[in-house]
């Protein structure tokens, strides 16, 4: 074999490209930053995933407390990671069984002040009670709403602004953006929880639920252990953001009561007596209904309210006095053939001059009837309310002042404007046979 002789020169190359290609992983050190986490950044993110996680487990929201109520025992061996818990308080007295961290511990006194124009709450940390209070909104206000201020309270135009009735609505949009605590409310049907905008990791969102049923998406994940929803209960979900999904764990309590306060009037008609008529029952709480009380009638099954024979006239109405609140909100479950009509701010149940009226169709619409337009001006027009009704759905009419903001299913459709000066929320049913399930108003 030949041998090939080579004379090479040294060759130095200098590299002065200090970006490294965009497909290559580099994590922080020194003062330099990377564009993905170290092992020591992955491990203390799952650190804190996990505290959230047993700090879920174990900050239990268990309702009212009473002065004779007592706290969950607390010793860190079976709370390694803490115990937390939330206690609502109505009733003024000494809470005899929540110790603060007093030297000696000292029982928590609940006072007329505490409750006067507040929301009073008991914090138990590691058996430690601590008072807390928040100021009810009062007349005098701040017209810009701040989330962070518990001392000021806002307008009810500034709030109406602020907050999304979309998502507060229940086909209920959660708000992982920081830790809230839904207020205790009866479902009435179906309820399909969403991910709403802007959440956050590490926040939490309480939903305090009884009755109907929950549907939790697809792309939600249960916590082992979790209890099924139990629609004859009290039952509490918390949800959080971990990764890219949303997590959720439900704790099945007592039944407790549902509270009414800033309620107006409530019927729901399932379980009344069958073919009992509307002017032999008694709301659940709050104000009756007047007008054709006498036209509407429970089924022969017991399960919801039925209009007898068609409407002929105005004088086919029922209406709900409101009194002197002007911000509320009426929640219908109903299930119609034509046509659903609604006054609000009427002087009397058969005084119709500035309505509006929902049509059923292939191409629903929503028709303004004024007393500047008395053959009406179509103000909405859809594809997207189910036609024919099939089930009982639910619409929203979130009033503030004269202004009226429909809701069809959560979504919102469309806002107008009347000219009334009464107090009474009254609605006309156009044929026999239509259905109501349920109608709740409540203060805003």
């Amino acid at each position: 074999m030949g041998v090939n002789t080579v004379n090479a020169t040294q060759v130095t190359i200098n590299v002065t490209d200090s970006i490294p290609p965009e497909n290559i992983a580099t994590i922080d050190k020194g003062s330099l930053v990377g564009n993905t986490k170290s092992k020591e950044q992955l491990q203390t993110w799952q650190d804190a995933i996990e505290e959230q996680i047993e700090k879920i487990s174990t900050y239990a929201v268990k309702g009212e407390a009473t002065p004779t109520s007592s706290p969950t025992p607390y010793n860190p061996t079976d709370y390694p990671k803490g115990l937390f818990e939330k206690w609502e308080v109505k009733s003024v007295g000494v809470y005899t069984n929540f110790k603060d961290g007093s030297t000696p511990p000292q029982s928590i006194e609940i006072t007329a002040e505490d409750l006067n124009k507040k929301l009073a709450y008991i914090n138990v940390t590691n058996g430690v009670s601590k008072k807390d209070t928040i100021d009810i909104p009062g007349v005098v206000a701040k017209t810009d709403y701040d989330k962070n201020d518990n001392t000021n309270a806002a307008t009810m135009k500034s709030a109406d602004e602020h907050f999304n009735f979309k998502s507060k609505s229940f086909n209920y949009a959660l708000d992982l953006s920081e830790n809230t605590f839904g207020k205790y409310t009866e479902i009435i049907g179906t309820v399909t929880f969403s991910e709403g905008t802007g959440s956050v990791f590490g926040k939490i969102a309480y939903v305090k639920l009884t009755g109907g049923t929950v549907v939790f998406p697809s792309g939600f994940v249960a916590q082992i252990g979790t209890a099924d929803y139990d629609p004859t209960k009290t039952n509490v979900i918390a949800f959080w953001k971990e990764y890219d999904k949303v997590r959720y764990f439900n704790e099945v309590f007592t039944l407790e009561p549902l509270p009414m306060d800033g309620l107006i009037s409530y019927y729901n008609f399932n379980g009344k007596t069958p073919n009992a008529l509307l002017s032999s029952i008694a709301p659940n709480f709050g104000t009756p209904f007047t007008g054709n009380t006498s036209g509407f009638r429970i089924n022969s099954s017991g399960g919801w309210l039925q209009q007898i024979n068609n409407a002929s006239s105005v004088n086919s109405a029922i209406a709900i006095d409101v009194g002197n609140v002007t911000h509320y909100k009426a929640t219908l479950y109903v299930s119609l053939s034509q046509e659903l009509e609604v006054n609000i701010g009427t002087t009397a149940y058969n005084v119709w001059s500035d309505y509006i009226n929902i049509q059923f169709m292939s191409t629903s619409r929503i028709q303004h009837v004024s007393p500047s337009v008395p053959t009406g001006e179509i103000i909405y027009s859809s594809s997207t309310i189910e036609y024919p009704n099939t089930r009982f759905y639910k619409w929203e009419f979130v009033v503030n002042g004269n202004s009226v903001t429909v809701f069809y299913e959560g979504n919102q459709l469309v806002t107008y404007t009347h000219g009334n000066t009464g107090s009474l929320f009254s609605v006309i049913f156009k044929n026999a046979n239509d259905n109501f399930q349920s109608i709740k108003i409540e203060e805003l």
